[in-house]
């Protein structure tokens, strides 16, 4: 379950952790989301590099752990989507611009909520 004002949930981080595990499971959360916004997008027609899969998957399980849920689901689509494809189509370049935007809209919810 998603908090009010966040794309993730604090309440589920801190139920998994405790508030003292709260800035060191966020802050490897963000190195991850860091690493996968450091990733050049896919072209078109151009195969899909295997790191980006990787990120893409390790994104989708880190974002299920503290409950955001929306950047989660669009990880397992573009996942199935490279899973499927072994080049960018268009609908997987959309898929990932898309988690792209959310990634970098958590990044800074992260830092605004660690920074409380």
């Amino acid at each position: 379950m998603v908090d009010k004002d966040y794309l993730f949930s604090p309440s589920e981080v801190i139920k998994l952790v405790g508030e003292e595990g709260v800035p060191e499971l966020l802050g490897e959360y963000q190195i991850l989301l860091r690493q996968h916004l450091a990733l050049p997008l896919p072209s078109i027609g151009e195969e899909i590099a295997e790191t980006f899969f990787r990120s893409v998957h390790s994104l989708k399980s880190s974002s299920q752990f503290i409950g955001a849920s929306v950047l989660a689901d669009l990880c397992l689509k573009l996942e199935t989507e490279c899973k499927q494809n072994e080049f960018c189509s268009g609908s997987l370049l959309s898929l990932s611009l898309q988690v792209r935007k959310y990634a970098k809209e958590l990044d800074g919810q992260v830092t605004n909520y660690l920074s409380m």
